[in-house]
C-alpha cells in the first residue's frame, strides 16, 4: 500500500473522506463556570477568520432567515435542508445531554440569526452542545468553496458535564469511574483543502487557533488530518484501536498528568509544558519551528512552517520531544473504520504518529 503524504491529503479532491481538526480542550472543575467568554470566541473568530468565502458569498446573496426548528425537531439535523440548489449556512444550538439532546434552534446564517447565536453561547451553562455548521453548495452567482466530504465545515463548542467517564471525560477517575472533571471540546473541521490549501489558510487557521488559546488555559490543543470530523486526538484514537487497555488508563489520567498527543501543531498544557524544561526546555529539543508561551497559561508549538513539511523526520523529532510526557501504550495506523475488526490501515489518511510505546 502506497503511503500518502500530507501534500497529497490536502490535494485530495474535495468529495473524499478527510477531515481536518482543530482541536482545543478546557477543563474546570466538575460544576465549575462553564467559560463561555472563550467559547463565544471560538465562534466569533472562526467566522472571521477561516470562513471568508462564506462571507463573500453570503454578501453577494443573503439567505432568507429561516428558521428550521420544525424540521430539525421531526428528525436528525442531517434532513433539514433549505430547497435543492440553494446556498446555505446553518447554525443550531443543541440542549441536554449527549445522547438525547433536543435542537433549540436551527437556523440560517442571517446577521440577526448570528447575533441571537452568540448571545445564546453567551448565556450557555447547561452541558449542551452548540454547532454552527457551514454548507455552501456551488452556485454560479457565488465565489467557489472547496468545502469536503459531505460539504459542511463544522464549527463546534461541546460542552461535557458528566462525572462518569464515559464517552469521553479526561480528568482524576476513582475506583468508580467518577470523574472529577468538566471537559469542553472546542472544534473546527473540514476538507483539509478548505483549511490547509494555501499557507494563507494555514496562516489563518494557526492565528486562530493560537489567539482563543491564548484567551484560555487550556488542558490540550491540536491541529491534525483524519478520518471523521472528531474532538478525539489523532493519538487517542489510534492508541484506543489497537490498545483498548491502555487507551481506557489513558482516558482516566488527568489532561495535565499525560499529554493527550502531538501533531504539527501542539498545544501543550503548562503543567507539562514545565515538567519539560519549560520555554528554554521545549526550545533545546530543536523540535519545533514555534515555540510560545501562551498567556493565561500553556506552551504553543508548531513542529514546521508548513504542514506539508511535516514528514516523518519532523514527526519523530516532536515524538521524542515530548516523549517524557506521552502514556504507555503503542498506537497504530487509523483503520478503515473506528471498529474495524480486520485493522485495515486507512489509505487516505496520513500517518502522523510515531508508531512506538513511548514508556518502552
Amino acid at each position: 500500500m502506497m503511503k500518502i503524504t500530507i501534500a497529497d491529503a490536502i490535494a485530495a479532491p474535495p468529495d473524499t473522506t478527510l477531515w481536518a481538526n482543530a482541536l482545543l480542550y478546557l477543563d474546570l472543575p466538575l460544576g465549575g463556570e462553564i467559560p463561555t467568554r472563550i467559547i463565544r470566541s471560538w465562534f466569533e473568530r472562526a467566522w472571521q477568520s477561516i470562513a471568508r468565502e462564506f462571507q463573500e458569498a453570503l454578501a453577494l446573496r443573503p439567505l432568507p432567515g429561516y428558521d428550521l426548528l420544525e424540521i430539525t425537531e421531526a428528525g436528525a439535523i442531517q434532513q433539514s435542508r433549505l430547497p435543492a440548489g440553494d446556498r446555505w449556512v446553518t447554525i443550531a444550538l443543541f440542549g441536554g445531554e449527549w445522547r438525547d439532546h433536543e435542537v433549540v434552534f436551527s437556523r440560517t446564517m442571517t446577521d440577526e440569526n448570528w447575533a441571537e447565536f452568540l448571545t445564546a453561547v453567551s448565556d450557555h451553562d447547561d452541558g449542551s452542545q452548540l454547532v454552527a455548521e457551514y454548507l455552501l453548495p456551488r452556485d454560479p452567482a457565488c465565489p467557489e468553496v472547496e468545502v469536503g466530504p459531505g460539504g459542511q465545515p463544522e464549527f463546534a463548542a461541546k460542552v461535557h458535564m458528566s462525572d462518569t467517564l464515559y464517552p469521553m471525560v479526561y480528568g482524576n477517575v476513582d475506583e468508580d469511574g467518577r470523574c472529577d472533571t468538566t471537559t469542553v471540546f472546542l472544534r473546527v473541521s473540514a476538507h483539509p483543502r478548505f483549511l490547509f490549501g494555501t499557507p494563507e489558510r494555514q496562516q489563518a487557521l494557526c492565528e486562530f487557533l493560537r489567539a482563543v488559546a491564548h484567551e484560555a488555559n487550556p488542558a490540550y490543543g491540536e491541529i491534525n488530518i483524519g478520518p471523521t470530523p472528531t474532538s478525539l486526538t489523532v493519538f487517542s484514537k489510534a492508541l484506543k484501536e489497537a490498545d483498548f487497555e491502555s487507551s481506557l488508563a489513558f482516558d482516566r489520567a488527568g489532561s495535565r498528568q499525560v499529554l493527550r498527543g502531538y501533531s504539527w501543531v501542539t498545544v501543550m498544557p503548562q503543567e507539562l509544558g514545565d515538567s519539560l524544561g519549560g520555554l528554554a526546555g521545549l526550545e533545546q529539543t530543536q523540535a519545533f519551528h514555534e515555540v510560545v508561551p501562551l498567556r493565561n497559561g500553556g506552551y504553543w508549538l508548531k513542529a514546521t512552517e508548513r504542514f506539508s513539511d511535516y514528514d516523518d523526520t519532523a514527526i519523530r523529532r516532536v515524538f521524542e520531544a515530548v516523549r517524557p510526557v506521552l502514556p504507555a501504550g503503542r498506537p497504530s495506523l487509523l483503520t478503515r473504520w473506528a471498529d474495524s475488526h480486520t485493522r485495515e490501515p486507512n489509505p487516505d489518511v496520513p500517518n502522523l504518529l510515531v508508531l512506538d510505546d513511548a514508556r518502552a
